[in-house]
């Protein structure tokens, strides 16, 4: 892997390329320099002493191997749409270009933990975990140049060890949340929002979470959402988990009506808040997983509009260079990795059937091509002749022929005619199998 020291002006130029493919990092322990004691016959106990990063595609599911250097790997920050990160290690940082995979520069770890980091007006705010005061758990609001310059630490807030669920707004105002620390035990629907300006480097605001929550909830939590645009979550305790999510708007001060999901899960927004993802979750063995189940819900009508099912323990992805995508992953540790790609200009496709060409046949007749007319059809289009699926041939959004085999009209009846792709099943249309008609003459 090369190290490269770029100016900031050549780190926007290698990182607004035309993208091929996504790319996902995941940490992993280097089996090279795990230590062990045995403290039976079957038990073996492994000290992990460094880790590296696997950068997987995708699309083809090709893996590389990088930041093998003997340290361990803390985090993975995403600076600039999801294809600049800055690598969090034990005793240096990096600014990783994933798509060209290079260095673009390391300078020695300013803190030993961060939960978060973000890129404002070509500069790194980060928030550190690692300061006490008092007794207290404080985190740091911190800024930091992408040559490595600084850091300077800007203001102290109380950190409990969750998601801060940071949102930037267009202003340059970073929004995210903290407990309210006057109470003790603390309360989880007094989650304080906070929003801190970029422009004079300290928090300009405080408001209780609930204010933009669903009145009486037992809790709210904030997630990070896009370019923003945020999600708030409301959560009431009763015999099951009743969640109402609603998206806020922190450029503007606008907020979605509630989307109401009985159960846990996380959720994510499309980049062009069209609609909210909702990934299905539950706990094992105290670990949460995801269950396979995704709902999708349209954002301005707060409707449920479509819900597909995966293999559980899977990780959920979305790319703002890819916005029409979600990818899936399970088994992320293994090369036989399992990818879903959902396509949302497919999920949401409509199947319409106006026509078969030619609609009835002989019985007992050979073989011959269907065509069949309508709309919405793709590469994955299928079509089905009396429930069973006949090799398609794709031919344009309004045509694609199915091969009809002579097994398929053996008898007189109407059989029925639809497509079907990987999240869509048309209407149906009826295909007509007649008997022979014979022409007869009398003579006089």
């Amino acid at each position: 892997m090369k190290t490269i020291i770029f100016a900031f002006t050549i780190v926007i130029f290698i990182t607004t390329t035309i993208f091929s493919q996504p790319f996902i990092l995941n940490i992993r322990p280097d089996r090279d320099t795990l230590d062990y004691h045995q403290i039976s016959e079957s038990v073996r106990v492994y000290n992990i002493t460094a880790e590296y990063l696997q950068r997987i595609d995708l699309t083809t599911n090709e893996t590389i191997d990088v930041f093998k250097d003997d340290e361990m790997i803390y985090n993975v920050f995403y600076l600039i749409k999801d294809s600049l990160a800055l690598i969090a290690q034990a005793t240096t940082w990096s600014i990783y270009d994933i798509y060209n995979n290079i260095i673009v520069k390391t300078f020695s770890a300013p803190y030993d933990c961060m939960i978060d980091a973000v890129l404002i007006n070509n500069s790194i705010y980060g928030f550190s975990c690692d300061d006490t005061e008092y007794g207290d758990f404080k985190t740091k609001i911190f800024l930091l140049d992408l040559q490595g310059n600084g850091p300077i630490a800007l203001c102290k807030i109380p950190f409990y060890g969750f998601d801060l669920g940071i949102n930037c707004s267009t202003n340059g105002d970073i929004h995210f949340q903290i407990e309210d620390t006057n109470y003790v035990p603390l309360r989880d629907d007094l989650t304080i929002l906070v929003s801190f300006s970029t422009l004079n480097n300290q928090i300009v605001n405080q408001m209780n979470l609930s204010e933009l929550g669903r009145t009486g909830a037992n809790g709210y939590i904030l997630y990070k959402g896009k370019k923003g645009v945020g999600i708030i979550l409301s959560y009431y305790n009763s015999n099951s988990v009743e969640s109402y999510f609603r998206i806020y708007n922190f450029n503007n001060g606008s907020a979605s009506n509630f989307i109401y999901h009985m159960g846990n899960a996380e959720p994510t927004n499309t980049i062009d808040n069209k609609y909210l993802i909702l990934s299905e979750t539950a706990y094992s063995a105290g670990v949460e997983y995801n269950k396979g189940n995704i709902f999708i819900y349209d954002i301005n009508t707060t409707n449920l509009v479509k819900t597909i099912n995966l293999p559980p323990w899977g990780n959920l992805y979305t790319f703002e260079n890819f916005p029409n995508n979600i990818y899936y992953v399970k088994d992320i540790e293994l090369l036989e990795r399992q990818i879903y790609i959902l396509k949302l200009d497919s999920i949401f496709n409509v199947l319409d059937l106006t026509s078969l060409n030619p609609s009835s046949a002989i019985v007992n007749s050979s073989g011959f091509i269907l065509t069949v007319n309508g709309k919405g059809f793709d590469t994955v289009s299928t079509v089905y002749f009396n429930g069973q699926p006949r090799a398609t041939t794709f031919v344009s959004d309004s045509v694609i022929t199915a091969e009809i085999l002579s097994s398929d009209v053996i008898a007189v009846g109407s059989f029925p005619v639809w497509v079907k792709d990987k999240y869509s099943i048309s209407d149906t249309l009826q295909f007509s199998v007649m008997q022979v008609r014979i022409n007869s003459r009398i003579s006089e």
